[in-house]
């Protein structure tokens, strides 16, 4: 039986999504009423059983840690599975230099290396079980095989984009590419979801080589030579009907704003982590999703509420309520993002905003980030 290792990168300052993460690190960002960022990724792994997983941190390391330790160990362990979260500190160097620079002083560290490694990111909203695309990439013997979802030519500047041919080789890869005119005519791309798998002993040649490199990353440097070498296929993911599934990446307030807006208005349970019996015990496990909700008090429509908001004789629409979050009497919410502990007072009307957290929002114009 192949030995496999997942490895979650999860160690980004989160720039793009200043100022959420001014004094919280990006995989710990709240996702949903409930949910953090990270919580999307940790759960696909778990579902997706067999293989231990690595978490690399830096920025706010500590943090990280003890979220994972608290929140998600016990779940894996059930399962016989190890998830240990090891920091940018506790290696040589004390600092990763790029994405590809962390996994090589991962693997680099290990006494000996697992046959296949899993290198996936923790700020993409998605479900997903690896076990089909590990058995694509074990079947074809594939040293190295890249997740891929159809992407609409618009959204390009935002993923690496990539040309496959009929045996679904990747004969071509730009990270971001910023030529819109290559881009003229196509009706959808193909685009990186950031999930890769390799055969550990020629994803370690690759990275060895990059060490000599200034850039230190998977989708400018160690997929690009791949490609060149013929070493890298594409795995599609695609639901049965062949539709594509729901997969975002949320690395700026936009996109933040916008998936959360997306997930309710789809009906979708993806919010919710309630089905795994070793969640129950967490805050998130519960089923917070209100589609349609009236009383004598309030009126909540299509929107995620946090059991721990509290809602006066207000009106909520397409919108989610985190932890704490209080809205008083006459106050109109509608699609908006109102993040832990947010108070909105009464008579405030809010729309396509986003609410810091232990924000007390005064007027309309008060506390909160129009998007």
């Amino acid at each position: 039986m192949k030995e496999i290792l997942y490895l979650l990168l999860a160690g980004g300052r989160g720039e793009r999504l200043m100022p959420l993460t001014v004094n919280r690190p990006k995989p710990l960002v709240r996702f949903g009423s409930q949910g953090c960022l990270i919580d999307y990724t940790l759960y696909n792994c778990l579902v997706s059983e067999g293989g231990d997983v690595v978490v690399l941190t830096q920025y706010m390391s500590e943090m990280v840690d003890n979220y994972i330790s608290t929140n998600w160990v016990q779940a894996f362990s059930k399962t016989g599975r190890n998830l240990n979260a090891i920091s940018s500190r506790t290696l040589d160097k004390g600092i990763f230099d790029g994405t590809a620079d962390a996994v090589y002083r991962i693997l680099s560290s290990l006494k000996k290396l697992p046959d296949h490694v899993v290198v996936l990111a923790g700020d993409h909203i998605y479900r997903m079980d690896y076990r089909q695309m590990l058995e694509f990439h074990l079947s074809g013997d594939n040293a190295a095989t890249v997740g891929c979802i159809r992407c609409d030519p618009s959204q390009a500047h935002r993923f690496g984009i990539m040309s496959i041919d009929h045996d679904r080789f990747i004969t071509g890869f730009r990270e971001k590419p910023g030529d819109l005119e290559i881009l003229k005519g196509r009706v959808s791309l193909t685009a990186s979801m950031g999930i890769y798998i390799f055969k550990s002993a020629v994803l370690m040649e690759y990275l060895t080589q990059n060490q000599r490199e200034s850039s230190h990353d998977f989708g400018h440097d160690i997929i690009p030579g791949m490609v060149e070498h013929r070493h890298a296929r594409a795995f599609h993911y695609r639901n049965e009907d062949d539709s594509t599934p729901y997969w975002r990446d949320v690395g700026d307030l936009s996109a933040y704003w916008q998936a959360q807006m997306e997930v309710i208005e789809n009906d979708s349970d993806l919010l919710n982590f309630y089905p795994i019996a070793g969640l129950r015990h967490l805050p998130f496990s519960k089923k917070d999703i209100i589609w349609k909700y009236y009383n004598t008090d309030h009126k909540v429509v299509r929107s995620s509420i946090a059991h721990t908001a509290w809602i006066g004789r207000a009106v909520v629409t397409n919108s989610v309520l985190c932890p704490g979050v209080k809205i008083e009497d006459g106050a109109h919410i509608n699609n908006s993002v109102l993040l832990d502990g947010a108070e909105v007072a009464a008579g405030v009307g809010l729309s396509g905003c986003l609410v810091m957290p232990r924000s007390k929002v005064l007027s309309a114009d008060q506390s909160r980030i129009s998007i």
